[in-house]
């Protein structure tokens, strides 16, 4: 078992119980008496602490459906099956773990979880939307042109609308000015005047200050669209009711880890990027064990 974190959220909670099942590399169970006396031997109150675990089990249940790797069992949860089974939820699950545990920050290497996150999220936004998503965040992958001003007329090329060439703004030849995915939802005459949805992704702690750094008044200067945009703000973990309202009036469109891991499994998801998010979630997982087991 993990080491219970040292935060009152019942999001945090729960997710120390998933972690705990699904560092396993097979199918296990945790009662509710194990859970209540790591809760009681940190600190907390052992019944009000398996009440938010029960809470946010039930909510995660209904939100993320058949894509949710932990079950009730009598007086305890236990896995559907191994975190290579579930391996979506898996993955934003322990990118997550940064937000409870210091020793799981993202003090270095924190771009292959940020890439990986971005590839998922803008997989997931085409599922739910039957639309096309051009991932523009730096570092960027191929089709996308590595150079920003390349980037720009490629992702102008695909969402059918054009660029500024009199936006004003300074020229640079990287960065991606706050944005991330560019999502398009076009009609079949695919004139201009479509559906956008511009994504900002957050996996660090300062998630909260970046969800107002995603400015479409700077983006109306790179792209000349007809029609404004919605904007989305997506992370990997479950955002808190205390922050909802907050993180949608600042971020727009929230997509946290319910609404992301419902939408998708590794079967919408290519095989190179499938093995690079498996390789790392079990790397993950591994120092989890290591630096944070109770």
């Amino acid at each position: 078992m993990l080491r219970v974190p040292n935060c009152d959220e019942p999001e945090c909670l729960a997710d120390w119980m998933e972690a705990s099942l699904l560092v396993q590399d097979r199918r296990t169970k945790l009662s509710d008496a194990d859970l209540q006396d790591a809760l009681e031997e940190a600190g907390r109150d052992r019944d009000e602490g398996l009440e938010y675990v029960l809470q946010q089990f039930r909510h995660r249940t209904h939100a993320v459906g058949d894509r949710y790797p932990v079950e009730r069992v009598g007086l305890g949860f236990r896995t559907r099956g191994t975190w290579e089974d579930y391996l979506c939820y898996s993955f934003l699950l322990f990118v997550s773990l940064n937000q409870s545990y210091g020793e799981l920050n993202f003090r270095t290497g924190a771009r292959e979880p940020a890439i990986l996150f971005e590839v998922v999220t803008a997989r997931a936004l085409e599922l739910f939307l039957d639309g096309t998503a051009v991932r523009i965040g730096a570092p960027r992958l191929a089709p996308v042109p590595v150079g920003f001003p390349a980037a720009l007329a490629y992702l102008a090329d695909v969402i059918k609308e054009q660029v500024r060439s009199d936006g004003g703004l300074e020229r640079q030849g990287s960065g991606d000015d706050g944005l991330d995915i560019w999502l398009t939802k076009r009609f079949q005459d695919e004139r201009a005047s479509s559906i956008f949805i511009l994504t900002q992704c957050a996996i660090g702690e300062d998630w909260g200050a970046k969800r107002s750094e995603l400015d479409l008044a700077l983006w109306c200067r790179h792209i000349d669209w007809f029609t404004q945009p919605l904007k989305a703000f997506a992370v990997p973990f479950q955002i808190n009711q205390d922050s909802w309202r907050e993180t949608a009036a600042r971020g727009g469109l929230i997509l946290d880890r319910p609404r992301i891991a419902h939408a998708l499994e590794p079967a919408h998801l290519s095989a190179p990027i499938v093995r690079r998010i498996r390789n790392w979630t079990r790397q993950r997982i591994r120092q989890a064990v290591r630096d944070v087991s109770a």
